[in-house]
């Protein structure tokens, strides 16, 4: 399987140096004196959040790709296939929650959009 992610029929890949962030989610009880407690917040409290871009591409491709998202309307998760550089495919559910599309010079679009990864069985 290629890097990126499919829509049932075509593998869509992702432009390269794309970023991920992370936030983990933490309960946390401050003190007068400084002192702090801090515990995870719940069992996946790691969510990783990927910004991607599929730049220049023509307009036929750019309308998939915009299709797919709107079909999975940030509510139904894919598979998201990527390298963390050394060359190892990683996989993970994500749900596209937003994404943005440029009118380049025509006959040319650009893509971008964020995946924030989902946990489910």
């Amino acid at each position: 399987m290629a890097f990126g992610f499919n829509d049932g029929a075509t593998d869509f890949i992702h432009d390269r140096g794309f970023n991920y962030s992370n936030a983990p989610k933490v309960l946390l009880a401050t003190f007068g004196d400084g002192y702090e407690q801090r515990l995870p917040d719940g069992i996946n409290n790691k969510k990783r959040i990927f910004n991607v871009s599929y730049k220049n591409r023509v307009k036929s491709e750019a309308e998939d790709i915009v299709d797919f998202f709107e079909l999975k309307g940030a509510v139904t998760a894919f598979t998201f296939r990527y390298d963390k550089g050394d060359g190892a495919e990683t996989e993970v559910n994500v749900k596209c929650p937003s994404w943005n599309w440029a009118a380049n010079h025509d006959p040319y679009h650009t893509i971008t959009a964020t995946f924030e990864e989902v946990f489910q069985p």
